[in-house]
């Protein structure tokens, strides 16, 4: 007989290629995709079945808001003739890859007018939403297996100088591997990403989007959002095949946030192995500092539907390598303004920087809303992007 199953009660975009925001009209690529049922047993990395573990229970007073770790500190400002030499070298060498990518994501939405239809409804049946697809992913999607494996990754016009393996070590990326994955809805596929890290007191937290926990609405107060009902059942899933199943409470709906400023959620969890996991940096990360924000691509999800492939996350998910994903300013209010490509259902990625070979988590992609710079002066460099700046007061491991 299987292992008994318990369940944790918690409380608490567009398409690539101008580096632009993640939210579009549904008819774009993005979106959420059903598929299968997903497992609501808790597997370690391994593969082996966890033993059983007590229900708990976290209410809303438990769970970090973006009061407890959202950076509001002196904004971080700029203009585009402070750009470093190293920046605006990097920018040049990634032209090229960047045109490639703004023309295959202007192929596929003209597609997508003249036919009438989305592209990822038409991809399983349409020979020609097949070739776009697959320019699309050529030019503008870096899988995170592709550039994690010692004997992968891309060739020719999609090689990238930035392999992880280069960059970081083994055990650094399993540790993204465990740490990094997807929120669902029982019977939904990959509709937010979503991630594993570590709080102080050996205590594990997932950390998405607050938007991510049920469907969000206007609340009364003029400015702020609520959700007007919770996703209920809910798994999360890691690269590495770990799977947690979650309750979310309906009292969550009670708790009132600003969209632009508010939208990020650490809900304690259970998790075997505490510690392991990403670490909140007790940093801010620096002007022009390189970022990576790793998220589920939509896109790659309906191609795995239409072609009926069960494909592992790591397949799925997306990393931002671009030479423009990098830190262009930090409002007072805490958001962190980037170029990093993003697309729908990547609410609630991670975002990290790299020091010494070590993976730290500096923020949470929450939509891609970009609202002028209030906090800096009129010439300030715009950003296509946008996410909170979070930071950890106490040494949360790792």
């Amino acid at each position: 007989m299987p292992a008994k199953q318990t369940r944790q009660r918690v409380k608490p975009e567009r398409l690539r290629g101008k580096v632009m925001p993640d939210r579009i009209p549904s008819s774009r690529l993005g979106g959420c995709w059903n598929a299968w049922f997903m497992s609501l047993i808790i597997i370690l990395g391994g593969g082996d079945l966890a033993s059983a573990q007590e229900r708990t229970v976290v209410g809303r007073a438990n769970v970090l808001l973006a009061k407890d770790v959202v950076l509001k500190d002196a904004a971080v400002c700029n203009t585009a003739k402070e750009r470093p030499l190293s920046v605006w070298r990097e920018l040049y060498l990634g032209r090229q890859r960047s045109m490639r990518c703004t023309d295959a994501a202007a192929a596929v939405e003209e597609f997508q007018r003249n036919s009438g239809t989305d592209l990822f409804n038409a991809v399983g049946s349409s020979p020609e939403a097949q070739k776009f697809s697959d320019e699309y992913e050529a030019a503008c999607l870096i899988k995170f297996s592709a550039v994690s494996d010692p004997g992968g990754g891309y060739t020719g016009n999609r090689a990238h100088s930035n392999h992880l393996t280069y960059m970081s070590s083994p055990s650094e990326i399993e540790r993204v591997k465990r740490s990094v994955g997807t929120l669902s809805k029982i019977g939904d596929r990959n509709n937010c990403s979503a991630s594993l890290v570590n709080l102080p007191e050996n205590k594990t937290g997932m950390l998405t989007a607050f938007h991510c926990l049920g469907q969000e609405f206007p609340a009364d107060k003029p400015g702020l959002s609520k959700l007007g009902y919770t996703n209920g059942d809910v798994t999360f899933r890691s690269m590495s095949g770990a799977q947690l199943a979650l309750s979310l409470d309906g009292d969550l709906t009670t708790l009132e946030y600003d969209a632009f400023y508010g939208d990020m959620v650490i809900a304690p969890v259970k998790a075997p192995d505490p510690g392991t996991y990403l670490p909140v940096a007790d940093f801010a990360p620096d002007l022009w500092e390189p970022l990576l924000l790793m998220g589920v691509s939509p896109f790659l999800n309906a191609r795995a539907d239409a072609q009926t492939q069960i494909r592992k996350l790591p397949d799925l998910i997306t990393i931002s390598l671009e030479p423009y994903c990098n830190v262009t300013s930090r409002d007072a209010g805490g958001r962190l303004f980037y170029g990093c490509q993003t697309e729908r259902s990547q609410s609630g990625g991670v975002i990290t920087v790299l020091r010494d070979q070590k993976f730290y988590v500096v923020g949470v992609h929450t939509r891609g809303d970009n609202k002028n710079l209030e906090s800096c002066s009129a010439d300030a460099t715009r950003s296509p992007n946008s996410g909170l700046s979070i930071i950890m007061r106490q040494k949360s491991g790792g």
